[in-house]
C-alpha cells in the first residue's frame, strides 16, 4: 500500500501508557512519530528500539490544595486607589486581555477552532478548575514533545474558555488561583525575557479580573507566596499601567 497513510499502516504499532492508573494505547508509531521531530526521535530513537515499545507518558505535577475560605476584609488605613479610578483601571485591563491573544492566522481558519464552544459556569456551586486544568495538561504535553500545531491549538482554546468564565464568590475564585499554581508548576520559567506563552496568558487573564479578585484572601496568599507569577503580574500590570489610556 502506497502513500502516506499506507505508510502509517505499515510501520510498526508503539504502546504508550498515560494517566495515573497507566491504561495503554497502542497506535501506528508512524501517526504519532509524524507529529514532532521530538517525537520521532522518541519513538524511532536506538535507545528505545533496544527496549520494548512502550513508553509511559509522565503526568503533570498535582495540583495543590486551595483553601476555599472566606474572603477576608480589606485592613483598615490600607492603601489604594480611589474606588472611581481603580473600576476604570480595572475595566480597562479586562479590555486588554479581551483583545490581547492573537490567534496565528493556520489556527484561525480551522474547523476545530472555529466550532469549538467554551464550557460556561452555571454558577457559585461549580468548581471549573478540572477543566483549566484538563486543558493546561493537553498544553504540557504539546509542549514537552515539541507538537506545535497542538500547543497554540489549545492556547487558543483556552483563551476562549477564560474569556466566557465567570468568577463566582470563593468556588470560583479559589478555583482562578488553583489554576495558576498548575501552570506555574509545569510550565518552563522564563528564557531570557521571553515569558511562556501559557504562563503570559494566565497573568494577563489573572490582571483583567483584578477587580473581582483583588481583594480576596486567597489573592493575597498567592501573592505571599512570591516566586515567578508575582514577578510576571507585576511586570504585565506596570506595563499595561504606564500604557497612555
Amino acid at each position: 500500500m502506497e502513500g502516506p497513510f499506507g505508510r502509517c499502516l505499515s510501520s510498526p504499532l508503539f504502546t504508550f501508557q498515560v494517566g495515573p492508573d497507566k491504561k495503554e494505547i497502542t497506535v501506528h508509531s508512524s501517526a504519532l512519530a509524524d507529529l514532532s521531530q521530538s517525537l520521532n526521535t522518541l519513538i524511532n530513537g536506538e535507545s528505545l528500539r533496544q527496549k520494548a515499545d512502550v513508553l509511559t507518558v509522565p503526568e503533570p505535577e498535582p495540583a495543590p490544595e486551595v483553601d476555599l475560605s472566606v474572603e477576608e476584609a480589606p485592613q483598615p488605613g490600607s492603601i489604594e486607589l480611589p474606588y472611581k479610578e481603580r473600576v476604570v483601571w480595572t475595566r480597562y485591563l479586562h479590555d486588554i486581555f479581551q483583545e490581547n491573544l492573537r490567534i496565528p492566522a493556520s489556527h484561525k481558519s480551522s474547523n476545530s477552532t472555529q466550532k469549538f464552544a467554551p464550557p460556561k459556569s452555571t454558577g457559585p456551586w461549580e468548581d471549573f478548575s478540572p477543566v483549566f486544568v484538563e486543558q493546561v495538561q493537553l498544553y504540557v504535553l504539546a509542549d514537552k514533545y515539541g507538537i506545535e500545531d497542538l500547543r497554540h491549538l489549545v492556547l487558543s482554546k483556552l483563551h476562549q474558555t477564560l474569556r466566557s468564565f465567570k468568577p463566582h464568590d470563593d468556588a470560583g475564585v479559589a478555583g482562578i488561583f488553583e489554576f495558576v499554581r498548575f501552570v506555574y508548576s509545569n510550565t518552563p520559567p522564563d528564557y531570557g525575557n521571553v515569558c511562556d506563552p501559557l504562563r503570559s496568558l494566565v497573568v494577563r487573564y489573572v490582571a483583567s479580573v483584578l477587580g473581582q479578585i483583588g481583594e480576596h484572601k486567597a489573592f493575597k496568599e498567592l501573592l505571599e507566596e512570591g516566586g515567578a507569577f508575582v514577578a510576571d503580574f507585576w511586570r504585565i500590570v506596570w506595563s499595561e499601567n504606564d500604557t497612555p489610556r
